[in-house]
C-alpha cells in the first residue's frame, strides 16, 4: 500500500484549516449576534422602519449606509424566498422565540436582512482581524491568527451595554477594513473606504488621528500629502451628509454632556448590573472600570510585540473619541470605540504572543 506523500498531507491540513477557521468565525459570530438581539433585537425591530427612511432624528439619518444595503436586499429578494426565510427565522432557539414573543408578532424581512448584515459584518471584521494579526506578527504560529479574532468576537458583547444599533457592527467592519488599508500603506483603497465607512456612520472620520501615531515614522512628503488630504475628504463627508440631511429634526450631535457627568459623579453604575452576555448571568456594569484596567494592560503588554504605529493608533482613537463619548454618548457605551477595535485587537494578539509565545528575537545592532 502506497504512501500518501508528505506534501500532499500538508496541502490538505492547509486547505482543511482554510475551512475550519471562516466555519470557526461564523460560529463565533452567530453566538454575538445572538447576544446583540438578545440586548437590542426589540428595540432594533420597533425603529426599524423609521431608521430605513431616514425618519429619525438626527444625527441617526447621517448614518445612511446600512439602511440603504438593507433596502436593496430586501427588495431583490424574491417574494417567495422572502416569505421563507421570515416564517423560519429563528426556529428553535430560545432567545429569538422570546424576541418574537415581546414583540408579538414574526420579524418583518427587513429585521431578517438586517440580522444578515450584521452576521456578515462580525465575520468580516475577523476575516480582517485575522489579516491584521498576520501583517503584526508574521513570524509567529498560524494558530495565534487563527484563533484570537474568534476570542475578540465573543468577548465582543461586553461592549453592548448602553445600546445597539443596526450600524454599530457594520462600523465595526468597516473601521478594521481602513485600518488594514492604513497600515498596508494603500492609499488607493483607503480613501474610497473612507468615504464608505463614514457614510455608515459619520463618527467614523476619527480614523483620521492615526496618522498622528505615523507622523514619526513616514517620510515627510508622504505624511504632509495623506494625512491633511484624509482630514479634507473625511471632513467634506460629514459635510455633505449634514447638508443633505440638514432639514431633518432633532439635535445635530443630541448632547447628553450634562446627564454623563451625573451619571458619572454619582457612582450609581458601580452598584447597577447588566447581562452584558445574554446568558442570565448578571455582571456589575461597575466591571467596566476592570475594563479600563484590562485595555491599558492590553496595551502596555501588547505594544512591544507588534508594529510601532499600533499602540499609538490604538492611544490616539481612545483620545479622539472619549471627550465625543463624554458629550455625545449615553453613560457607559462602550460600542462607540469602534475606530480604536482594530489595534486592540492586534494589541491583544501581541500579549497572548507574549503569554504563550517565545521571546522576540533581538534586532541586529
Amino acid at each position: 500500500m502506497s504512501r500518501v506523500p508528505f506534501a500532499l498531507k500538508a496541502h490538505a491540513a492547509v486547505l482543511a484549516r482554510r475551512a475550519f477557521v471562516p466555519l470557526l468565525y461564523g460560529v463565533a459570530s452567530g453566538f454575538t449576534l445572538l447576544s446583540f438581539l438578545a440586548h437590542w433585537g426589540v428595540k432594533l425591530d420597533w425603529d426599524l422602519d423609521s431608521v430605513l427612511r431616514f425618519a429619525k432624528p438626527r444625527p441617526y439619518v447621517y448614518r445612511v449606509l446600512s439602511p440603504l444595503i438593507v433596502d436593496a436586499i430586501t427588495a431583490a429578494l424574491p417574494r417567495r424566498w422572502a416569505l421563507a426565510l421570515v416564517a423560519h427565522w429563528g426556529d428553535g432557539v430560545p432567545a429569538l422565540i422570546a424576541f418574537e414573543h415581546r414583540c408579538g408578532t414574526e420579524p418583518k424581512l427587513a429585521f431578517v436582512v438586517s440580522t444578515w448584515l450584521m452576521f456578515a459584518s462580525l465575520w468580516g471584521a475577523a476575516m480582517v482581524w485575522r489579516a491584521l494579526i498576520r501583517w503584526a506578527l508574521p513570524e509567529r504560529p498560524t494558530a495565534l491568527a487563527d484563533a484570537v479574532p474568534a476570542i475578540a468576537l465573543l468577548l465582543l458583547p461586553a461592549t453592548f451595554a448602553g445600546g445597539g444599533f443596526l450600524y454599530d457592527l457594520p462600523e465595526l467592519f468597516f473601521a478594521s477594513v481602513c485600518f488594514l488599508a492604513f497600515v498596508h500603506a494603500r492609499w488607493a483603497v483607503w480613501y474610497p473606504l473612507l468615504v464608505v465607512s463614514i457614510l455608515n456612520k459619520e463618527a467614523t472620520v476619527l480614523v483620521v488621528v492615526w496618522w498622528l501615531a505615523q507622523r514619526r515614522a513616514l517620510a515627510k512628503r508622504t505624511f504632509w500629502t495623506h494625512a491633511p488630504l484624509s482630514v479634507a475628504v473625511g471632513g467634506a463627508t460629514v459635510l455633505a451628509l449634514w447638508w443633505a440631511f440638514r432639514a431633518s429634526p432633532g439635535f445635530v450631535g443630541q448632547p447628553n454632556f450634562a446627564h454623563n457627568v451625573e451619571y458619572w459623579a454619582s457612582l450609581r453604575g458601580l452598584f447597577a448590573s447588566h447581562d452584558e452576555f445574554g446568558l442570565g448571568i448578571p455582571l456589575p456594569v461597575g466591571a467596566h472600570i476592570l475594563n479600563v484596567a484590562a485595555a491599558v494592560l492590553v496595551w502596555r503588554f501588547g505594544k512591544d510585540r507588534v508594529p510601532s504605529v499600533v499602540g499609538p493608533s490604538f492611544v490616539w482613537s481612545l483620545v479622539a473619541v472619549a471627550p465625543l463619548a463624554l458629550l455625545f454618548g449615553f453613560e457607559n457605551e462602550v460600542r462607540v470605540f469602534a475606530v480604536a477595535a482594530p489595534a486592540f485587537v492586534v494589541l491583544g494578539a501581541g500579549v497572548v504572543d507574549a503569554l504563550y509565545g517565545s521571546p522576540p528575537t533581538p534586532s541586529a545592532s
